[in-house]
């Protein structure tokens, strides 16, 4: 992000968004420019943090609360893969692999979630160090937020009423699980990059 405007980082992403073939150029892009995820509202991301050795996520992105964490893992997905659900009102196969995927990841970290916060506080200590000494783990472990999130496609410009419901709908059998746009990480850059760029 040095010596990067935000006009120069809102450009690179706006057309590495049109020219995407895959997920990984946009991986590549948001890596290299994580303030971009940043502002969503978390202070540190990391890319392609492992779920013990039985997955790996595409971002991982945290912020400290009181006492504990706002943990969120994204999934990325093809910007340019088409709609996000079919006229029948079901998730796109994309999107149902995805929400799959992220699915098994919320079960994983469940089972795990003392390994998995003990190596979110590491990267945390590594990347700004914190005194924890007054946070006793199990104090942590339960303010401790973790959500799992899809990003997925880009906005139609009108959304029909019954896609909303149909978003809501589904949402609500994984509670836990998000899905947004590319659309929403360029609202949230326009509106939230005054605090990295000054």
């Amino acid at each position: 992000m040095k010596n990067q405007t935000k006009e120069s980082i809102l450009n690179g992403l706006a057309e590495i968004l049109s020219l995407a073939k895959s997920e990984e150029d946009v991986h590549s892009f948001l890596k290299q420019h994580d303030v971009i995820l940043k502002c969503l509202g978390y202070d540190w991301v990391w890319s392609k943090l492992p779920l013990g050795s039985d997955y790996i996520t595409d971002f991982v992105l945290a912020r400290t609360f009181s006492e504990g964490l706002h943990i969120l893992a994204l999934e990325l997905e093809n910007p340019n893969y088409g709609g996000v659900f079919t006229k029948q009102g079901r998730p796109n196969h994309t999107l149902a692999t995805a929400i799959s995927q992220v699915a098994d990841w919320s079960i994983w970290i469940e089972s795990n979630k003392p390994l998995f916060l003990k190596t979110i506080r590491k990267n945390i200590q590594r990347d700004y160090p914190i005194d924890w000494s007054r946070t006793p783990k199990h104090r942590l472990y339960k303010l401790s937020q973790i959500k799992l999130g899809v990003v997925v496609g880009r906005r139609e410009p009108v959304e029909s009423e019954l896609t909303a419901e149909l978003k809501l709908k589904y949402q609500g059998i994984s509670p836990n699980i998000s899905i947004m746009s590319y659309d929403r990480l360029i609202e949230n850059f326009e509106r939230q990059s005054f605090l990295w760029f000054r």
